[in-house]
């Protein structure tokens, strides 16, 4: 008798996780059957007695040889069986042997963690095919990806045309580490400009969330900067550029991609460790770490998160940028890692992959803005001094403000103004002359904004709720169930508006009638923020919505501080995939309305934003501690936020609370308006009760002083935001925008560059008298002292309170109003207020400007040309004005009353539209020209002799 060895076999495809979360691997089975002779099992033949079946019986009736051979052909199977296992176990053991040697071997800068918080013991880190350094320093990962065991999809089809690609995939690796997984993924590839593609990445079995954000019409031109590729055997892509098709600017030929139902993971390779963008929150960087680094993406209060932008800028080894988005608003972990890469794991939706080949820093912001939608342009008045208080309780307390002399553009209303049931509905108790009281601010060209929150008071009726549960416009539970309630600070039990209800639109338009003249909303708590879990009733644990296997870093609980991630919106879609479009949603829905009911143009900021949120609305953060801290920090926010495309943003200036330092935070609050000289906008909005801004004379002086610094360069400022509107560019910007090739601008984040052409250096430390400043190589200006040009490098600079820092780059031409301390407001003053140029010569002695003026107000001034745009050049002895639009209809009654040119090595005569000129002094390389009266609206040009 013989036995049949059956085979080795491979399992099928295994899970690596059970219900506990908890990875396993299946046991092989090893199968030993004996063989029959006897196919025909005739029960009925001579040898069918009961004993023939018993193999012991049998082997007792077999003689000595036939025993004695039997024994023997067992032996030798058994051996042959061992043999086969011991030897496959030395393999095995010598496999791994290698693989752990080849593991540590593999550099410690090119890991990239493979654990995903998950697999953190040895054995299920091997299980899965990862390297295990039980000895890695940290924050190095101790499981992590290597080319040695790589894991993905290979390709199984490619189709190629001229505007790109379709690409097929099957999942090849055999142990699954999340049971969904799927098998077949298809890869579309777009080249959509000769500047920008799309790689699209999703499952055709299956229809999945998309972020619904409008997608510019784009045309492919002739002259690709890029060059694509794409690895068959392990799927990969990679980008580089045409004139340097070696170089990648990004590989995603890694091992760990993974596509599941709640987990989708992709590493690429970057060209360079430096990184921008990716914000998420008010930090404390503006050159990302890539020392694993992560950035979770889910907008939540609780854990200051107010932002899902999901885009980063790199600066590459040569000077040039790239960017790249990630077009996904599921929850979201970033990593950054030193090889360097990125990684990205997001727990739903498709892999949405826009890449933007620059190369300049503006032109990706031009490329990435025309994608997503550039910032809005917010209306003129917007840009002056906004001020609000918690403690502004009636009509009597706004008017208090509105009559003032100073600098003041708009009064900010906090919660006072709605009624307890609603957010939207003025309290006539409280403000009975809501319509008297806008018409005394507006007589004064002055506006008045308020602050809205979307949760609604359930249990109060007649209000907001009892609206709006008629149009059934509040978020569910769940499909089919009643209304999710949770508790916030304004109430008990509170709903949330689905402004992904189209029927919320008709809901707002009645509730804000009452406000049909504001000049603006400030939206809060839309992330949306609860003081609950989900709900009053928590979550349902059953639903995996609520509990994905894979956890954000640093958030435990995607339900904490907001709802459930099972909640249910309009169109059968959950919170888990809406959740950070809702301040999106939100922003969108109230610039709507808001602009349906006004004439004019209104200033709409929100602090939850999204990718794609600067086209309806700014990003402003009240709760702001008032912190030395908290205004560096403001920088950082704004440069990143101008990097997402939203440069529309600004921080609550002096902060929100009690003030300390022992000065009552005087000091800081004077430092902090002299910094709102150069910032988007200046908002400073106070708590109830605070004694932290009350000030003596002295610092008042300071504070109003700095405000009207602000509104003389308006010009320059409104003039940024329509090149920001149109072309993307920022307000402020990095220094190492304008200096990629300089180490040191590569990181600083103390200084930052305004409108192009003003290097600002605040004072961010108490009691300070001096401080360094960083000049990169290029030819500046001391705003302050006339004849002074400063040589490159570090400078230690003298500081006092009366004097803040900046100074204007070579090559500039600045736009600026005279007399600004004749107006009490912007509009006033843009609209009468005559203009000075100040020309700063660079290296070559030459210079560049542009002004763009509009009535400031009205709606689509830019789309109805009804505007006027001019150039300002300087270069060998000749400045010249040039209106390159000037539309019929529109012309400002406005002069240019003074010219003042700096860097002119001599002049001894010069002649104004080849009119000779004698109102002029020369002094110092600093030429300043008087008693003019040039209208803004024609050509001019002022020649001087050298």
């Amino acid at each position: 008798m013989s036995t049949n060895i059956h085979q080795l076999r491979s399992p099928p495809y295994h899970t690596m996780e059970d219900e506990h979360n908890t990875p396993y691997v299946e046991p092989m089975q090893i199968a030993i059957e004996p063989h029959n002779h006897n196919h025909s099992h005739n029960h009925h033949s001579s040898h069918s007695h009961n004993h023939s079946h018993n193999p012991i019986e049998r082997f007792k009736d077999m003689d000595k040889e036939k025993k004695i051979a039997l024994i023997v052909a067992t032996c030798l199977t058994v051996l042959a069986l061992f043999s086969i296992i011991w030897a496959g176990l030395e393999k095995s053991k010598e496999s791994e042997r290698h693989h752990e040697a080849s593991c540590r071997n593999f550099p410690l800068s090119q890991r990239v963690d493979a654990s995903l918080g998950i697999f953190n013991s040895r054995k299920t880190c091997l299980a899965v095919g990862g390297c295990w350094d039980g000895s890695a320093p940290a924050p190095s990962p101790t499981c992590y990806h290597s080319e040695l065991n790589p894991r993905g999809y290979i390709v199984t089809d490619k189709n190629i045309s001229y505007s790109g690609m379709e690409i097929s995939l099957r999942r090849e690796d055999r142990v699954k580490l999340f049971a969904s997984e799927k098998d077949k993924l298809k890869v579309v590839v777009s080249y959509e400009t000769d500047s920008k593609l799309r790689v699209k990445i999703y499952d055709p079995e299956k229809n999945r969330f998309e972020v619904p954000i409008h997608e510019r019409h784009q045309t492919k031109g002739h002259r690709m900067q890029y060059v694509f590729g794409v690895t068959d055997d392990l799927f990969g892509f990679s980008v580089s550029r045409t004139h340097d098709s070696t170089t990648n600017i990004l590989n995603s030929t890694f091992d760990g991609f993974i596509f599941s139902e709640q987990f989708i993971q992709l590493t690429m390779k970057l060209s360079s460790p430096y990184i921008y963008g990716l914000s998420s929150s008010e930090d404390e960087e503006l050159l990302r770490s890539t020392n694993y680094s992560y950035r979770s993406i889910w907008n939540s209060a609780h854990h200051g998160k107010y932002g899902g932008h999901p885009f980063l800028l790199n600066l590459e080894k040569d000077g040039h940028f790239s960017g790249i988005l990630l077009l996904n608003s599921n929850a979201m972990d970033v990593i950054l890692s030193p090889y360097p890469a990125v990684t990205f794991r997001t727990t739903g939706g498709i892999l949405d992959f826009y890449i933007f080949l620059g190369p300049s820093s503006d032109e990706v912001l031009n490329q990435y803005t025309r994608q997503i939608g550039s910032s809005y342009m917010p209306p003129v008045w917007s840009l002056g001094y906004l001020v609000g208080s918690d403690g502004l309780g009636s009509d009597k307390d706004v008017n208090a403000i509105a009559s003032t002399d100073l600098p003041l553009d708009a009064v900010v209303l906090g919660r006072h103004l709605f009624t307890p049931s609603s957010h939207h509905k003025v309290n006539k108790t409280v403000f009975p002359e809501i319509q008297d009281m806008m018409a005394q601010l507006r007589a004064r060209n002055r506006y008045l904004i308020v602050e809205n929150e979307p949760g609604v008071n359930k249990d109060l009726s007649g209000g907001d709720f009892t609206s709006g549960k008629e149009k059934d416009i509040f978020i569910k539970a769940g499909p089919g169930r009643a209304y999710i309630v949770s508790k916030t600070r304004q109430s008990l039990a509170t709903v949330f508006p689905d402004y992904f209800n189209p029927r919320v639109e008709e809901w707002l338009r009645d509730q804000m009638k009452d406000l049909k003249d504001i000049g603006g909303m400030l939206l809060l708590g839309n992330e949306p923020t609860t003081l609950s879990n989900g709900s009053l009733n928590g979550c349902p644990s059953d639903n995996l919505l609520n509990n994905p296997k894979y956890t954000l870093s640093g958030i435990p609980r995607l339900s904490r501080g907001t709802l459930c991630p099972s909640a249910y919106h309009y169109g059968d879609e959950t919170h888990y995939n809406l959740h950070n479009l809702y301040g999106w949603k939100h922003s969108q829905m109230m610039s709507k309305v808001l602009n349906a009911m006004r004439e004019e143009r209104v200033l709409v900021m929100s602090r939850s934003t999204f990718v794609g949120s600067g086209r309806y609305t700014g990003h402003w953060v009240k709760e702001v501690p008032p912190t030395w801290e908290s205004m560096s920090q403001a920088i950082i926010g704004m440069l990143n936020y101008n990097i997402n495309g939203m440069s529309v943003s600004a921080s609550n200036i002096c902060g929100y609370g009690e003030g300390g330092d022992g000065d009552g935070g005087s000091e800081l609050c004077v430092r902090w308006h002299q910094l709102a000289t150069f910032l988007p906008l200046a908002i400073r909005f106070s708590k109830t009760g605070s004694t932290y801004q009350q000030h003596n004379t002295t610092v008042q002086d300071h504070i109003t002083r700095a405000i009207r610094e602000r509104y003389t360069l308006l010009p320059l400022l409104y003039t940024q935001f329509y090149k920001s509107h149109l072309h993307g560019k920022t307000v402020l910007a990095p220094v190492y925008f304008f200096y990629p090739d300089d180490s040191t601008t590569i990181d600083l984040k103390t200084q930052f560059m305004f409108a192009d052409s003003i290097l600002v250096a605040p004072v961010l430390q108490k009691g300070a008298s001096e401080m360094n400043v960083y000049f990169p190589n290029d030819t500046w200006y001391d705003f302050h002292e006339m004849s002074e040009t400063i040589t490159p490098g570090w400078k230690k600079v003298k500081v006092s309170l009366d004097k803040h820092n900046y100074y204007i780059r070579g090559g500039s031409v600045l736009v600026k109003y005279l007399n600004a301390t004749l107006y009490s407001n912007v509009l006033d003053m843009y609209r009468n207020g005559n203009y000075s140029l100040e020309v700063y010569l660079n290296s070559q002695g030459e210079a560049t400007g542009e002004l763009f003026v509009d009535d400031g107000t009205s709606k689509d001034t830019i789309s109805r040309d009804e505007f006027l745009f001019v150039n300002f050049n300087a270069t060998s002895g000749i400045f010249k004005t040039e209106v390159t639009l000037l539309y019929p209809g529109y012309k400002p009654q406005t002069h240019i009353e003074s010219i003042t040119i700096r860097g002119i090595k001599n002049c001894t005569s010069l002649s104004i539209n080849e009119e000779p000129w004698i109102n002029f002094s020369f002094k110092d390389e600093v030429l300043q020209i008087r008693g003019l009266a040039l209208p803004i609206a024609e050509s001019f040009g002022v020649r001087y002799n050298t």
